[in-house]
């Protein structure tokens, strides 16, 4: 009866143990798997991290952009802008104390899109000067194509023509 009740026991304590074990190897089955998945949470963390990151640097770059666009739009006169460049022209002839005349505007088609614009200057020589200064300091690329002055007696007058080269036209080529 002893031996029986010992070789129960022992059975007992077996069985306790082979519980334990099973119990230690479920639960480390268990936490290796929670450490996987916290392992792949934290990928995906720091993968959206960096995306983050990736699109506040992209919305940095797009003002730097845009501002960059602004400047050239500013160098860059379009097709419809057109009327606004050329009251500028009599505005800055205004400025100057020059009588401005814009007896033509016409297009190359031939060698190129740029408009040129005929004009015919009155005034002092100084203010004629001070006009082509203005002109030539526009934003825009000007190429004064001809320029022609002469006197009668102290009022001045220059024929110019000047061609627009930082001109977009709106005709698809």
């Amino acid at each position: 009866m002893k031996n029986k009740k010992l070789i129960i026991s022992f059975i007992l304590i077996i069985a306790l143990n082979l519980i334990a074990v099973l119990g230690c190897l479920y639960l480390y089955s268990s936490i290796r798997n929670q450490r996987e998945v916290v392992r792949q949470d934290m990928k995906n963390l720091a993968l959206m991290e960096k995306k983050a990151q990736n699109i506040k640097l992209l919305e940095l770059q797009s003002e730097t952009l845009k501002t960059d666009v602004q400047k050239m739009e500013q160098v860059f006169l379009k097709e419809e802008n057109i009327v606004g460049f050329i009251e500028n022209l009599e505005n800055l002839g205004k400025d100057a104390g020059v009588s401005v005349e814009l007896s033509a505007v016409r297009m190359d088609e031939k060698n190129s899109k740029e408009p040129h614009f005929d004009l015919i200057l009155k005034g002092s020589f100084n203010a004629l000067f001070h006009y082509i200064v203005l002109l030539e300091n526009l934003p825009y690329q000007i190429i004064f194509e001809k320029l022609n002055m002469s006197s009668k007696d102290k009022s001045w007058e220059a024929r110019t023509v000047i061609i627009l080269s930082s001109f977009i036209s709106n005709k698809n080529d």
